[in-house]
Formats: C-alpha cells, structure tokens, sequence
C-alpha cells in the first residue's frame, strides 16, 4: 500500500471480530486528505476502538460465565414481557441468541424488536445489554447455538424449520 507523498491520513477504521476465544482484525480502511492529520486525534480514534474489542470481549466473557440471563421484549399487548434466555455467543463480532418461531417472544420481536437483556453474577455483578434483535438464517449461528445440549434437545439440528437465531444490531451494554 503506497499514499502519494501528498496525502495525509484523516481516518482509520479497523473492524475487528470475536469468536469464542480469539479477537481478530477484519479490516482496514484509511481516510486520506491533503492535510496532515494531528497524531494525538489518531491516537485517540485507535485508543477507542481497542477499547472497545476488549470491552465487547469482557460482555462475552460474563455472559458465557453466567448463563441464565433475562430477556426484556415489549409484549404485542404493548406490556413489558420478561423471559429467561441463554446467550450463545459470539459470531463474526455479532451476540448471538436463538429462540423458535412458535414462542411468544419471537412474535413479539416481529412487532417490536428492541430489546434488553440482564443478567447478575454470584458476586452481585451484573451487565445490561440492549439492541435490536435481527434474525438471520445463519446456519453458522445454529450451529453455535447447537453447542449448547439444551438447544441441542429441543431442536435437534439447524435444519429444524422453527429453529432461529438473531444477533443484536447496535448493542450497548453496561457493567
């Protein structure tokens, strides 16, 4: 990769993903003008995103180590709905979760797709996470979500046609 001698780098942006038990580099893309960018704005931009791969791995990290959390969905009667859920993790730098067609809570999600989860540690921890639930038919994401024995049992394998996953688009968390 070569700039001409002209340009200077604006931007950088760096996509990183999440699996299980690595963080990768997915990406890269510099924003070039003829003006020099100053050092301390790029070190503040680079100093964002890595904090913010390894903040996204700490989410992963407590959800996986308490996995009984709370799904908060707005019922399709307009009232709040509260569920037990399981996050399966983490995909292409994407939270994943799945439920079937048939429930209640994937209805409601159809209407209104915003939603918060909670969950709480032994040690009176807990995290927040809110987004907008999007459903895919990644089957990398069943397969995921099959890992787990109870989804295994309940549904067998990726092709079951009540079997979705969803990720959080936009997703926030507090811990």
């Amino acid at each position: 990769l070569t700039r001409p001698a002209d340009m200077f780098i604006i931007g950088l942006k760096i996509g990183f993903g999440i699996d299980r038990d690595r963080i990768f580099l997915k990406n890269v893309e510099l924003h070039l003008q003829e003006s020099p960018m100053r050092l301390s704005r790029f070190h503040t931009m680079i100093d964002s995103m890595i904090q913010e791969v390894f903040f996204m791995n700490e989410v992963v990290t407590f959800l996986q180590a308490n996995p009984v959390q709370y799904l908060a969905t707005v019922g399709r009667d307009g009232r709040a709905k509260c569920r037990p859920f399981m996050f399966a993790g983490a995909l292409d730098g994407k939270l994943w979760f799945c439920t079937n067609t048939t429930k209640d809570v994937y209805r409601d999600m159809q209407v209104n797709p915003y939603v918060e989860l909670s969950v709480s540690s032994a040690d009176y921890a807990w995290l927040r996470l809110s987004g907008e639930a999007v459903f895919s038919d990644s089957m990398a994401a069943k397969e995921l979500c099959l890992q787990n024995p109870i989804v295994r049992s309940q549904y067998g394998d990726a092709s079951n046609p009540i079997f979705t996953v969803f990720w959080l688009r936009d997703a926030r968390a507090v811990i």
